[in-house]
């Protein structure tokens, strides 16, 4: 098949005709000519030359081919080498810098003596005036309506004028006259009566403003004196104030991030004793990776953990260091002289190996004195053989978690405590809960709850007669860690509890030192009960919830709001 590519023409000179043709390769940008008499032999010739061209080309792009995947081969091997060097870099900056966390950490369990926590007292009382604060804004000034313009006698008399002209009779003008004087009198006594009810109504504004800015200012002193109290309460209730500042100031002691925070605290007057359950770390809670190494022929990072010996020792070591060093602390902060003792147990919560439920067993007890403990150099003491001198008990090794007796338990009794008395059993849907005589309320309160808290061994006591505030009733949840002491408060209201009474559950509940606080009333709560509950350990339960709750336990009553205000206002 001829070559398209090749186009022979013929031409004269002067020895006359011949055929010619010039060819061009485009890819290899070369060009050449052909000249003969013959066509046949210049086709042939342009024929071979363009073969050997193409065939040229042909080895040229396949050597191309061969040195463009042989440079992309290249290139990838390059890129695949520097991205294993990079991930070798990474993975050893990595190392070096878990390391350096690692040591950082270890460091500070291993000197858990050395630590300032640097805490005042100002600061716990700072604290503690923060979350007592005010939780109510002044009231908003009154919208008062504004009075109208005085109406204008001149455009009544002008709009006369517009009606009027030379051509208007005498009569037609008395008329007018007449007419124009109606119309002001009538509108002058609808202007009257609209700014007497305007006054009237701004009046009640500035009265209903002048009540609730006096009833602010009121609970704004009250407040104010209560916050005062709370640091001058020391001498005549200790009890109340010492509980709630080291309540505050355990809150501020943190010796890792990575452990629990619980406790309980009780302060008994007669002993001067500060007593605490103190929820301590497990093995789980505690980084057991000695160092990180870098293992450059499988490119990882292999964590090498302590043996068991030294985790067991390092474990020890930690637990006492802990309580040797808060209880240091508790002494150093020189609140009060009136704290001559303080007893701790060690708690941890773990799980039963021998069926998997959870326990919380004390691992150790210790009681101190303040001299005995402030006399310690910190610095050259063993924690161990400083807890042993100590007369401290616990656990042989306290990775096994073996439980010890107590040497002391939180009191939970009560000189307020009284008596209760049987309620629940007598109610029926024919009780109307909101019409109870108040002392009955609360021990039908205290019924309920006991009930709720019984099936884990709870307690609750009813407080002598309060009739509305103060402490209804105290349970007591067993649990040394996630239990506690936890205040009651029953309402038997017919109209809604406002926010006062949650902000007074919240201040006896930091005088107390109880864990959570709990309102039950037989009506509602406003917003504001409600936005001020919402970030505090209180626990808001309206007659709905009141009426579930004794359901729950096999009991039905109803609660009737209008009944109620009907009966109270017939026997008032």
């Amino acid at each position: 098949m001829a070559d398209s590519r090749i186009k022979v023409k013929m031409n004269k000179s002067k020895n006359g005709w011949f055929y010619e043709t010039t060819l061009f390769h485009q890819e290899l940008n070369k060009r050449k000519s052909f000249k003969d008499k013959k066509k046949k032999i210049v086709q042939m010739m342009a024929e071979k030359q363009m073969q050997q061209w193409d065939e040229q080309y042909k080895v040229q792009s396949t050597n191309k081919i061969k040195r463009a995947i042989q440079s992309e081969e290249k290139i990838q091997k390059q890129q695949a080498k520097k991205a294993i060097e990079q991930k070798k870099n990474e993975l050893k900056e990595a190392t070096v810098r878990k390391n350096k966390e690692l040591k950082k950490y270890w460091n500070k369990l291993n000197n858990i003596f050395t630590i300032d926590f640097g805490i005042t007292i100002d600061q716990v009382w700072d604290i503690i005036f923060k979350r007592n604060k005010l939780h109510i804004d002044s009231p908003s000034k009154p919208n008062y309506k504004v009075i109208p313009e005085k109406l204008d006698r001149k455009k009544y008399d002008d709009h006369y004028k517009t009606q009027v002209t030379i051509f208007t009779s005498s009569k037609k003008k008395k008329e007018i006259i007449e007419m124009i004087e109606y119309k002001y009198h009538k509108d002058l006594k609808r202007y009257n009566a609209l700014v007497n009810e305007i006054e009237d109504y701004n009046a009640a504004l500035s009265d209903d403003y002048s009540k609730e800015l006096y009833t602010y200012e009121k609970e704004k002193e009250r407040h104010q004196a209560y916050l005062e109290s709370l640091k001058n309460d020391i001498i005549e209730h200790p009890k109340k104030s010492i509980e709630m500042f080291y309540h505050t100031f355990l809150e501020l002691l943190e010796f890792s991030s990575d452990f629990p925070f619980n406790y309980e605290l009780e302060y008994s007057e007669e002993s001067k004793i500060l007593a605490i359950n103190y929820e301590l770390p497990t093995l789980k809670e505690i980084r057991l990776v000695k160092e990180y190494k870098h293992l450059i022929t499988k490119n990882e990072i292999n964590e090498v953990f302590y043996s068991n010996r030294d985790i067991k020792k390092k474990y020890d070591t930690l637990i006492y260091s802990i309580i040797i060093k808060l209880l240091y602390e508790l002494y150093d902060i020189e609140y009060t002289n009136l704290i001559e003792a303080v007893h701790i147990n060690g708690f941890v919560i773990t799980k039963d190996p021998r069926n998997g439920k959870e326990i919380t067993p004390c691992i150790l007890s210790l009681q101190t004195k303040r001299e005995e403990v402030l006399d310690l150099n910190l610095l050259h003491v063993d924690p161990a053989a400083c807890f042993r001198s100590l007369k401290g008990v616990a656990a042989s090794s306290f990775s096994q978690m073996t439980p010890v007796k107590p040497l002391m338990n939180l009191n939970m009794t009560d000189s307020r405590f009284t008596e209760g008395y049987g309620v629940v059993d007598e109610i029926n849907q024919d009780n109307n809960l909101a019409m109870m005589h108040w002392q009955d309320f609360e021990n039908l309160i205290r019924e309920i709850f006991e009930k709720e808290f019984s099936t884990n061994g709870g307690e609750v006591k009813i407080t002598q007669g309060s009739r509305d505030g103060g402490v209804d009733a105290v349970a007591y949840d067993p649990d040394p860690i996630r239990g506690g002491k936890m205040i009651i408060q029953a309402k038997r209201y017919t109209n809604v509890v406002g926010v006062s009474a949650v902000r007074d559950l919240y201040g006896t509940v930091q005088h107390e030192g109880a864990n959570k606080g709990i309102l039950v009333t037989t009506s509602n709560y406003g917003p504001d009960a409600y936005n001020f509950a919402k970030d505090k350990p209180i626990t808001l339960l309206d007659g709905s919830n009141l009426l579930s709750l004794l359901e729950k336990h096999g009991y039905k009553a109803t609660i009737d709001i209008k009944e109620a205000k009907k009966h109270f206002k017939e026997n008032l």
